[in-house]
């Protein structure tokens, strides 16, 4: 007799068949193990290869519906610095389930034969685990999380930094407050990395600058105060033109810092560097005479005022910030002129003291004094008088002597060509292109000539005297130029 061919049951087969078909659908329904026993023996009955594949297609499919079903199920939960808790769930972020075929490389490593014996997931000593891969809505998690009490800005206490306090001439510290006000963005990254990884739980407040810090903590306070404190003690007295005078204390420097709504001050060196250069451009406004009114008394008439010019006192407020700075270290009571630029020439006759040249382009005529007394005059002529030759009034001073120049007006872009070009043996300028030179093309001085036959704005005179003028005065020589009449 031949062997006896097994005749497969058709019926089992279709069930077999049908299964397959439906691999990691939702329809997969875990065996009982009676029906997981009664299954191994009628698939015993199949060729090897077979019942293999069988057996891997009902384990992969039913292994892969857990995981599904367990992913549902996640939960992140998240602890805050003040021990609380909130919590972020799957179906919040619409997480799922990614197949990607490491279910089915493990359970191939499996016996086929004894594979429902060993569970993928939790069978006793046996736990098998795998990186499950998920898909969830990233900005949806931005959002719910954002929504979690938290994390809402009505719950959020912002940090407090320590603060000092000024009571009978000195400081005291108050300690800063940590708060629980979040860097949102930080946390957000944190919590979107834990759900990738499929983390359930995260502590928020061992995430690195997850919440916000402090500024100045109470050591640095301190060590403000202590060279505020030095600070305050210095008193700088300054002594200003026409017997004004100015003082820097501690009463003034306590509102270059900050001071809160409880009445504290904070430090903060922005503010105080802007506070100071607001002090010195206010002393500046009291320092300065370049441009103001300028008291004279005129040859003849008396006492006179003038407007505008570049004589005076002109604070460089540069060097004085530093010198403020170097005054505030030494921590010491001070008196002192403000650092100038440009001083006047004397404390004696309105700033002008005795050496000085006086110029009246009304009468046409200039003084020269030395020592108060006039040792040279001479009748001039000054500019024409119209808009943009007139010679303008004003204090300026002599910062300049030069022989044998050529005088120019501006070149014409056009032609290229100088609208004048007047040689000068002896040039003394104090308005910047307006001086005192010799005319030798002039033949008469003095008078009304230069209301329709005027300079270009240059005070012009006799040769003779324009050699013994240069002669005479001094660069830095105060000029007043003034009309007396009209």
């Amino acid at each position: 007799m031949g062997k006896k061919k097994y005749e497969y049951p058709e019926n089992l087969w279709d069930a077999v068949v049908q299964r397959s078909k439906e691999l990691k659908g939702n329809r997969i329904q875990k065996l009982s193990p009676d029906q997981e026993a009664g299954l191994e023996f009628a698939l015993s009955c199949f060729p090897e290869e077979y019942g293999t594949v069988i057996r891997l297609r009902y384990k992969e499919s039913l292994s892969e519906k857990k995981i599904a079903e367990n992913q549902l199920n996640y939960t992140l939960e998240m602890k805050f610095r003040n021990k609380t808790t909130e919590t972020i769930s799957a179906k919040e972020i619409n997480m799922s389930y990614v197949p990607d075929g490491q279910v089915e490389a493990l359970l191939k490593k499996q016996d086929s034969f004894t594979w429902f014996k060993n569970y993928l997931f939790n069978h006793k000593g046996n736990k098998k685990t795998i990186q499950t891969k998920t898909s969830y809505d990233e900005n949806k998690l931005k959002t719910v999380l954002y929504g979690k009490n938290q994390l809402k800005d009505e719950n959020q206490t912002a940090p407090t930094d320590a603060r000092m306090k000024y009571e009978n001439g000195t400081f005291t510290v108050e300690k800063e407050k940590a708060g629980n006000s979040l860097n949102k963005e930080t946390v957000y990254e944190a919590v979107n990395k834990a759900v990738g990884l499929q983390k359930t739980s995260l502590n928020v407040a061992k995430v690195k600058d997850a919440y916000k810090v402090p500024g100045k903590t109470t050591e640095t306070v301190k060590a403000e105060a202590e060279t505020l404190k030095k600070y305050l003690k210095t008193s700088i007295t300054y002594e200003l033109p026409n017997n004004l005078s100015e003082v820097l204390n501690s009463e003034k420097m306590l509102t270059w810092l900050v001071k809160n709504e409880d009445g504290t001050y904070s430090y903060n060196e922005e503010i105080w560097n802007k506070r100071m250069k607001s002090f010195v451009y206010t002393l500046a406004a009291k320092a300065n005479t370049v441009g103001k009114t300028h008291t004279f008394n005129a040859t003849g008439l008396g006492v006179r005022t003038v407007d505008g010019g570049t004589y005076g006192y002109k604070m460089n407020q540069t060097e004085e910030i530093t010198k403020i700075k170097e005054d505030l270290n030494a921590g010491k009571a001070v008196k002192r002129a403000p650092a100038y630029s440009a001083k006047e020439q004397s404390t004696e006759n309105y700033g002008l003291g005795g050496n000085y040249v006086e110029v009246d382009l009304s009468r046409q005529h200039l003084w020269i004094y030395k020592n108060g007394q006039c040792v040279l005059q001479s009748d001039c002529v000054s500019g024409k008088m119209t808009k943009d030759r007139y010679t303008p009034a004003g204090t300026y001073y002599i910062y300049s002597k030069e022989r044998n120049r050529v005088l120019r007006g501006t070149k014409d872009p056009a032609t290229g060509k100088y609208p004048y070009e007047s040689p000068v043996s002896y040039w003394m300028p104090f308005n910047r292109g307006i001086g005192f030179h010799d005319a030798n093309w002039r033949s008469s001085f003095g008078g009304n000539l230069y209301v329709s036959s005027g300079s270009h704005g240059c005070v012009n005179l006799p040769v003779s005297f324009a050699g013994t003028m240069y002669n005479t005065i001094t660069t830095g020589m105060p000029v007043v130029v003034y009309y007396s009449q009209g």
